[in-house]
Parts: C-alpha cells; structure tokens; sequence
C-alpha cells in the first residue's frame, strides 16, 4: 500500500481536485502491472484541508515501478495544465 498526503489550504479545494483529475495519473496508474485500486479520501479538518490517496498494489516491485514513472507523469500533468 502507498499513501499519499496532499495539504490543500481552505478555498483552493477545487482548484486542487480539477488539476489532480485533468491530470493522466489515475488512468497510467493502471497500467502498472501489479496495480490494484486507488481511493482519494478527504479529512475532516477544514483547516487546512487534507486529501489522501491511498494505492494498493500486489509487490512492493509494482510500487517501485510506479514511483519510477510517476515524476514523469506529475510534469506532464503539470504542462498540460
């Protein structure tokens, strides 16, 4: 399992979540062989705002394989925006 924890301040909650969503990491995340599923879960706290997303994957080599390619995918995200 990955988490990941994002700290978002108040009032830029959507700004996050359109820039998280247009970007391509939930749909290459699935072509990692070894990938199982991916939740984003918000906290309770509104100030400041926590989002997690929380990956399981089948080996440890699967996570590595995606840490490998995720920078990529994040500065692509990023330029597309």
């Amino acid at each position: 399992m990955s988490i990941i924890r994002f700290e978002i301040k108040p009032g830029m909650e959507e700004s996050f979540l359109s820039a998280f969503n247009e970007g391509t990491e939930f749909e290459r995340q699935q072509e990692v062989e070894g990938f199982q599923s991916s939740v984003m879960c918000r906290s309770l706290e509104d100030d400041p705002v926590i989002y997690y997303v929380v990956r399981h994957w089948d080996t440890e080599d699967a996570y590595t394989e995606w840490g490998e390619l995720a920078p990529q995918i994040a500065q692509k995200s990023q330029h597309d925006l």
